[in-house]
């Protein structure tokens, strides 16, 4: 009896112990895990292996001895979490042995659970009746028991018939949860399946302390977002309601999880920003609101909608703009700016950071001051960043397009940032950045003060000696811009002096800059007059850089530096070591040129300077020394006006060296083509007409047109050897060439019309009229039609039109003669009204011979007229005193129009008399008319009209405007 008596009190002691234990695992909650089954091994699994056989052994006697005792149903409800701990502990151990063995495929080591398993279903039979708690519990754990072993159809039962079957258990909704995610699993099998699922995470929701209460809630989330479009408004409330319950006390782990799918959810609305600051603003007061927002943006880049992540990001400015999350929006915003190729916006964002994000605005944006330091920290550095960013832009623009504006607000740019971050570590790099802007604006100044500042920034190596190397450049560019200025000079012997410093502590990989450096000073200071100085720099060259190719060059120098200084021996002895050193002759030939040029140079008298460059050729022609020496000679004798000198030495050098294409030879053919025509217009002014010479500009031109056909001078020279082929005499050749030009639409309008207008007088040449006339027709065509004919000279135009006139007034004028009496008037009126109408507007333009030609022909066609009446043949069958008063009429018509002829011509000899032209051949015809009329009409010329025959030479090109025309005359020839 005492043994059982100590057996109960054992007994019951270790049932409070399990009761300890259930109790513990009842109040346990999971955390983030929705998955995975809710543990209450934890605390078995600290049991001692010994302490748990010994339990086992306990509680297996304790239930076959009191079989039907009160406490039966915990205590094999105890001993089956004993049982699945001591199958665990087994299966530990198998799995360390299987794995020590090489893990053989096939015999991986399974969990053998089935002692709890029997135990679990021992007290579900033998005592749900009596301890329904306990049969509550045991269904629980077998059913997690089956869910880790795979077998999750047989767990749902048990779930299922839990809750059905003990709707008061605290495992209910633990069961319910369980089962929505069995049914959340099945969900692509049938609506059906999904509608359970939800069924059970709402019934989860009547259990508001239960520790699946969130998860529950989340699920129910998940389930409506995952149903589509129709339940994305539901799915969001739900996550919606997590974060309310996240600020409750308890709250919940899943506040993140469900701001992520918010962002998800929105994203699929149409304006979603919108549709959130409204939900956000309806809530009121929620303090994931900005992390909601960040959220949604972060969610569209996901998606590489970059549209709404901006207008998202926007959103969250306007609605919470001293936020301390704004300024590395606005970052954020720049750079999805920058991703779309909108530079512009993207620099305005960064804008907008540094104006409204500056100083002081985080202790405004911030309650605490413990947060307040590291804020500042954060958004000076974007501040720095963006200002950065944006000089960075302006920088990149200014590459691209060069204008002035755009490098000024870059260099304003570099200089904002300079003195908001005075002491920043790659401050250096920003001035480098500032004095390439100040260059580019031709501050040279400026620029290389910025580039000094560098390059004697202790903390800057990498910039260092670039630096020196600019600001040396700078101060160059600077001191080109005033050569007398000796503070610019002093400035470039200062910036030269230490970059070779810094080029000893640096030595580049190339001698090319330094030696650049020393020779471009040595070049400054010589050509100020400061020889011993630029000698120095020069020495420097042979003395620490002897190897660099540079060194012949700079011992010419020294020699000249000696040689202004007067010290002729110096000079010869640099002069001489200049040749050893370049290992040949080349540089003495230079030192002879050198001294031919200082000859010239020194001379007033251009002649001298001529021979002296002829000299330098005779002795270094097949260099390119004498090469420019034979050229300048050349140009020398041109400009002082010894045009055959010239002519002869340009023709020398195309011999010598035509075999070369360059712009010397180029131009050499092109001043032989310029003197011939300057010469042979001369001789045609003096009265020595010289068809060889126009002969010999004709060939220098169509050298030029063959082999330079692509240029513009190339073109131009068709044109030009054409007329010189007209001063030649040789018509056919200078047809040829008019024609290249008028029939070829590469060359310009005016070399077109020009081309026309000589064109037409090689034909005259010919004996072509009729060609001739065709082309001047095109040019009046096309002036008279609103075009300019660009090229032709007004009175070239007037001069087209007055041959064109005759042409048709000699092609006419046949015609009007023995017409049948019994016509009106004679053939063709129509047409010789419309020549004198013609002639009457050439008339009117004044235009020195022109004018007198049409006056001319104007006479010629009302004496034609009166011609036709006077000859008119009349019928043989009429009677002689019908012929003799048809003669008398005829007559009577007759004298109108040699009347109006009779005006005409006195209008053009008074016209050719007023302006000096009595030697133009239109008016030596005008006389021989006048004579004529005067034999059947002496009373039209009441004053004696003497003929004057000397030959007169006259420019032809000589317009008056005192020319009267008597235009009234012509109302004769309309109604005669």
């Amino acid at each position: 009896m005492k043994r059982d008596f100590f057996i109960l009190i054992l007994f019951g002691l270790l049932v409070s112990l399990i009761q300890a234990n259930c109790s513990f695992r009842r109040e346990m909650s999971p955390e983030k895990e929705l998955m995975v089954l809710e543990s209450e091994e934890a605390q078995l699994e600290e049991l001692q292996e010994e302490y748990v056989n010994s339990s086992i052994n306990y509680l297996e006697n304790l239930l076959n001895t009191y079989t039907f005792n009160p406490f039966g149903a915990d205590a094999a409800l105890r001993l089956g979490e004993l049982y699945r701990v001591q199958a665990k502990n087994q299966f530990e151990i198998a799995m360390h042995q299987w794995e020590d063995a090489g893990m053989i495929p096939g015999q991986e080591p399974i969990a053998d659970y089935s002692k709890a398993k029997q135990m679990y279903l021992r007290v579900i039979t033998e005592y749900e009746g009596l301890d329904t708690f306990a049969a509550a519990d045991a269904y629980y754990i077998l059913a997690s028991v089956l869910e880790e072993e795979g077998s999750v159809d047989s767990a749902s039962i048990l779930y299922r018939l839990l809750v059905e079957r003990f709707p008061q258990s605290d495992r209910v909704p633990a069961s319910c949860f369980r089962l929505g995610l069995y049914y959340f699993n099945f969900r692509h099998e049938g609506l059906g399946k999904v509608d359970l699922a939800l069924d059970y995470f709402n019934r989860v929701m009547d259990y508001p302390t239960d520790p699946n209460y969130d998860k529950a809630i989340y699920m129910i989330g998940w389930l409506n977002r995952l149903a589509g479009e129709d339940s994305l408004i539901a799915s969001t409330t739900y996550f919606l309601y997590l974060l309310e319950l996240a600020q409750q006390e308890g709250g919940t782990q899943l506040a993140d999880e469900a701001m992520m799918y918010l962002g998800f959810n929105f994203s699929e609305f149409d304006n979603g920003p919108m549709r959130m600051q409204i939900v956000l603003n309806q809530i009121g007061e929620l303090p994931q609101g900005p992390e909601l927002l960040i959220q949604l943006a972060e969610t569209y880049k996901d998606k590489i909608d970059y549209a709404n992540a901006i207008t998202t990001y926007q959103t969250f400015l306007n609605m919470y703009p001293n936020h301390s999350q704004a300024p590395f929006i606005l970052r954020d915003m720049a750079a999805l700016y920058a991703e779309v190729g909108d530079v512009e916006m993207a620099e305005a964002s960064m804008d907008r950071l540094v104006e409204s994000y500056g100083s002081g605005w985080e202790e405004l944006a911030m309650g605490d001051s413990a947060g307040v330091s590291e804020q500042s920290r954060a958004t000076d550095s974007l501040i720095r960043e963006a200002m950065l960013f944006t000089a960075g832009v302006h920088h990149s623009r200014a590459l691209q397009q060069g204008t002035p504006e755009e490098w000024r607000t870059t260099a304003d740019r570099y200089q904002n940032f300079l003195e908001k971050y005075p002491d920043d570590p790659e401050s250096y790099g920003i001035r480098f950045a500032l004095a390439e802007a100040l260059y580019e604006l031709q501050n040279y100044q400026s620029a290389g003060y910025q580039y000094t500042q560098v390059a004697v920034d202790p903390s800057n190596d990498t910039l260092k000696l670039a630096a020196a190397y600019e600001a040396v450049t700078s101060y160059n560019s600077w001191h080109g811009l005033d050569t007398t200025n000796t503070e610019r000079i002093d400035s470039i012997v200062n910036a030269a002096s230490r970059y070779i410093e810094i080029w000893d502590e640096y030595p580049g990989d190339s001698l090319s800059e330094p030696v650049g450096v020393c020779m471009a000073t040595g070049k400054v200071l010589y050509e100020s007059g400061q020889y011993s100085q630029a000698e120095t720099w020069y020495r420097q060259v042979i003395d620490r850089f002897s190897i660099s190719p540079a060194v012949p060059s700079a011992a010419v120098m020294i020699a000249q530096c000696n040689y202004q200084l007067g010290n002729l021996a110096e000079a010869e002895l640099w002069f001489n070591r200049a040749a050893e050193v370049g290992g040949d002759t080349s540089l003495t030939k230079q030192a002879a040129l050198i001294a031919f040029e200082s000859a010239s140079d020194q001379s007033d008298d251009d002649t001298l300077k001529a021979v002296s460059y002829i000299e330098v050729f005779h002795n270094y022609g097949d260099r390119e020394e004498g090469k420019k020496a034979l050229f300048n000679a050349g140009v020398i004798f041109n400009n002082a006006g010894e045009e055959r000198r010239a002519l002869e030495i340009f023709r020398q050098f195309v011999s010598h060296y035509d075999y070369q294409e360059d712009s010397l030879v180029y131009s050499a053919y092109l001043n032989i083509a310029n003197i011939s025509l300057t010469l042979a217009e001369q001789a045609q002014q003096e009265g020595n007409p010289s068809p060889q010479l126009w002969r010999e500009a004709a060939v220098a031109l169509e050298d030029i047109t063959a082999r330079y056909p692509e240029t513009r001078e190339g073109r131009e020279a068709y044109l030009w050897s054409g007329r010189a082929y007209l001063g030649a005499g040789d018509y056919l050749q200078a047809r040829q060439s008019f024609e290249i030009v008028a029939n070829n639409t590469s060359f310009s309008e005016a070399a077109h019309y020009e081309a026309l207008h000589r064109l037409a007088a090689a034909l005259d040449s010919l004996g072509l009229h009729a060609d001739a006339m065709n082309a001047r027709e095109q040019i009046l065509q096309d002036y008279f039609s609103g075009g300019q004919a660009a090229g032709i000279s007004p009175g070239d135009i007037d001069e087209d039109m007055l041959k064109v006139a005759d042409w048709n007034f000699k092609n006419v004028k046949g015609t009007i003669l023995n017409w049948p009496i019994n016509s009106s008037f004679p053939p063709y009126d129509a047409e010789m009204k419309e020549i004198a109408g013609y002639l009457t507007k050439i008339a009117g333009l004044k235009s020195g011979e022109v004018t007198i030609g049409a006056l001319y022909l104007l006479g010629q066609c009302n004496e034609d007229y009166a011609r036709a009446f006077r000859e008119a043949e009349y019928d043989p069958s009429w009677s002689e005193e019908e012929q003799i008063f048809f003669q008398e009429e005829l007559e009577m018509q007759a004298l109108p129009y040699e009347e109006v002829a009779a005006q005409f011509y006195q209008a053009a000899v008074r016209n050719a008399e007023e302006n000096d032209l009595t030697g133009s051949s239109w008016y030596r015809k005008t006389l021989e008319a006048i004579e004529n009329l005067k034999i059947f009409r002496p009373d039209l010329f009441p004053e004696e009209v003497i003929m004057d025959t000397t030959p007169v030479q006259t420019d032809s090109t000589l317009v008056s405007d005192s020319t009267e025309v008597p235009l009234d005359s012509t109302e004769t020839m309309d109604n005669p």
